[in-house]
């Protein structure tokens, strides 16, 4: 008979076990309504994989379970066995199915073909063969129709593990029974948590590496390696990791991951893993191309600058810096230590036993918010010191006196005393706010301290951008330095912070490459007389001598005879500066433009982007200056901070939490990667602009015709 619309297909008769009125459960007999309330909780635990694809059902005193595809019920007296055996048939009757449409080239959204309607009514004494056959034609013909195609399946699956992946999902929720649940209503079948994270973890890892393969080939293949180091409790049982990085002239791309685990981190030992990282053909990220090395850049250690000392000697050809942005943020250490600087240290001690006070005293920190709420009319909040950030210390320099007149009047306030009875710096904090002794000057040297600090602090940010190269570091330690000259010209009793800078810019952010990338950068060439030249006279004689030794060593490593023409060549650029038929492009690229920033100082940005600058070298400079063409193409392109490789320690710190710490390191490897390197891709895609573009992009509307012009002329 036709069923109504709406209705559930007719069950099939019951075997004489079904028909039973107790069913074994274990070593328990149960009734159907207690037997079927078992299997709704089996079925809400999901301690079976098919679970997810049956519901149960109790009518007529049987209990059945309904199959949420194809809406046919099986026996329930032994759900472990008719349940899988149903799952292997109906699967493969959808699988038929796709193939049948595939084949006939029916599409699902078409309407069916018309035709005579065979009338479903059994004729009395045919076969039982007869009708099955015809349950499953309409069965397979309502697959074929609510089905979507198996290339469209695939699509889906692989775009839901890229999900899983790129959003820190516990890969586990993939069995959750209501996705699960949900997917099945529409005809897909997930897979489980280990295909999930075996299988398509390692397609999708192989998929997008080679990707990234192909964006290194048409960037030239040179990169640089970052490295950095950090460790975490709940990350691989505390084990310390080296966070490998590969840097491009305008992407940064993570590689991998060193386990550092009972070894002795000294100088030998970070040397040999980075000659590993270069020449390994099996481990390395070269894959045995050392050429394509620029260089290291790691962090300003002892350790880490005997170890360069030890690769430059390895290889002089690769260029080894320590990141600058770090060197800067010790400037902050610096300024904190009493033996370098007493009075920036003794503000910076005071401040940061204010800010300690007031965000430990819980009743004191009360008192003042109602103080701000009275002077100020909402509350303020003063910045909690963190050691291993030394740039806290200028926020709560500037929260503190941002908070000055509502900090006074918690002082004088009637009900200070009762509020700071139970903290034993109450009295030395009152002090330092009513500025008696030995405060007497604090906030006149905490605002001298916030303008000497500034701009340092902005240095810093201005270079922890990924694409911060190594060209751009000297013009902004030199505006530095300059400024820090005349902030002890306007106060003569602060003295020691000019001496302080010079010590700290020598030791950590001062290096021979770094001035052979200023001098042989186009963007700064200067004309004298006529001729376009590196700015050799904005360098000292030292400085000159050191940049020009070091470009030697870098094109000829140990052979003596292609460092002497390297050297010619340098004499020949001091000298005659740029051939005047290859100096048409040089204006265009030195060009600036005006903007203001947000204080309203107006600054000089550069219009020419780095690919132009490289491309002024190769097709400009090349055929006269072949050896510093060579220098040039790998100072322009080499980084100047290990930022790209500190920022990845976030997504580690994100997939290793209190309750997902036995994650190992292969599989998070791959999900770092695939989560950080994803982006590269991602964002080529929409034109992301990088480097100098990046500012470039403040610049207003004519910036598009200026790069066009900057282009055509090189």
């Amino acid at each position: 008979m036709q069923r109504e619309p709406g209705s559930r297909p007719s069950c099939t008769p019951p075997s004489p076990a079904d028909e039973s009125k107790t069913y074994k459960y274990g070593d328990k007999q149960l009734d159907p309504a207690t037997y079927a309330a078992t299997l709704k909780g089996a079925k809400t635990k999901n301690r079976a994989w098919w679970w997810s694809r049956f519901n149960v059902l109790l009518a007529a005193g049987s209990v059945m379970l309904e199959c949420t595809r194809c809406l046919q019920q099986v026996s329930a007296v032994n759900p472990s066995v008719a349940a899988p055996q149903h799952v292997k048939a109906c699967d493969k009757r959808v699988k038929k199915a796709l193939e049948a449409g595939a084949a006939s080239g029916t599409d699902r959204t078409s309407a069916p073909t018309p035709g005579p309607t065979p009338d479903p009514t059994p004729t009395p004494g045919a076969s039982n063969s007869a009708t099955g056959e015809l349950k499953r034609q309409r069965t397979d013909s309502g697959l074929r129709s609510f089905l979507f195609p198996a290339p469209q399946i695939a699509i889906f699956l692989c775009n839901l593990a890229l999900f899983f992946f790129k959003c820190n999902i516990a890969l586990h929720l993939i069995e959750h029974p209501n996705l699960v649940a949900a997917c099945a209503a529409v005809g897909i079948i997930l897979p489980g948590r280990k295909k999930l994270a075996t299988t398509m973890l390692d397609e999708a890892y192989t998929d997008l590496k080679s990707e990234l393969e192909k964006v290194e080939e048409a960037d030239g293949g040179l990169a640089a390696i970052a490295t950095d180091g950090w460790r975490s409790r709940v990350a691989l049982t505390g084990t310390p990791l080296i966070n490998v990085m590969k840097l491009l002239f305008n992407r940064a791309i993570f590689c991998k991951v060193i386990a550092a685990a009972g070894v002795v981190k000294d100088a030998p030992w970070i040397a040999q893993q980075h000659i590993k990282l270069a020449a390994d053909a099996q481990f390395g990220v070269f894959k045995g191309c050392a050429d394509k090395c620029l260089g290291f850049i790691m962090d300003n250690t002892k350790a880490n600058r005997k170890a360069m000392v030890l690769l430059r000697k390895h290889n002089p050809q690769w260029i080894c810096v320590g990141c600058v942005a770090h060197g800067f943020s010790l400037f902050f250490k610096d300024l904190s230590d009493e033996r370098k600087c007493s009075w920036t240290a003794g503000v910076v001690s005071a401040m940061l036993m204010m800010s300690l006070l007031i965000n430990s005293a819980e009743r004191i920190r009360a008192l003042l918010h109602t103080v701000m709420a009275t002077v100020y009319g909402r509350v303020k909040g003063i910045t909690v010191h963190a050691p291993t950030r030394f740039a806290c210390q200028l926020f709560i320099a500037r929260d503190l006196l941002d908070a000055k007149a509502s900090l006074r009047e918690l002082c004088l306030h009637t009900s200070w005393e009762d509020a700071s009875a139970s903290s034993t710096n109450a009295d030395q904090f009152r002090n330092a706010v009513l500025a008696n002794r030995p405060y007497s000057n604090l906030w006149y040297k905490m605002e001298a301290y916030v303008e000497l600090a500034q701009p340092v602090s902005d240095t810093i940010r201005q270079l922890e951008a990924d694409a911060s190269m190594l060209s751009q570091v000297y013009p902004v330690a030199t505006q530095l330095r300059a400024h820090v000259k005349a902030f002890e010209e306007k106060h003569p009793t602060l003295k020691g912070v000019l001496s302080l800078f010079d010590k700290r810019y020598e030791s950590t952010i001062r290096s021979p490459a770094m001035l052979a990338a200023y001098l042989l950068d186009p963007i700064y060439f200067l004309q004298e007389e006529g001729d376009w030249t590196p700015p050799f006279s904005k360098l000292s004689v030292p400085d000159q001598k050191d940049a020009k030794q070091f470009v030697c060593e870098l094109y000829g490593g140990a052979d003596k005879e292609k460092q002497a023409v390297a050297a010619k060549e340098w004499d020949l650029l001091e000298l005659s500066g740029v051939p005047t038929d290859c100096g048409g492009p040089v204006p265009s690229l030195v060009e600036r433009k005006d903007i203001t920033d947000a204080k309203g100082k107006k600054v000089g940005i550069e219009v020419a982007a780095l690919s132009l600058r490289l491309r002024f070298w190769r097709k400009k400079l090349k055929a006269t200056f072949q050896a510093l063409a060579f220098a040039a193409e790998r100072l322009l392109c080499m980084h100047a901070t290990t930022c790209a490789a500190e920022r990845n320690w976030s997504l580690w710190g994100n997939i290793f939490t209190k309750a997902r710490n036995r994650l190992g390191q292969e599989r998070a490897e791959k999900l770092i990667f695939i989560r950080q390197n994803s982006v590269v891709l991602e964002s080529r895609g929409r034109g992301v602009l990088f480097d100098e573009e990046v500012m470039m992009s403040l610049l207003g509307s004519g910036e598009e015709e200026e790069e066009e012009a900057v282009e055509a002329s090189v």
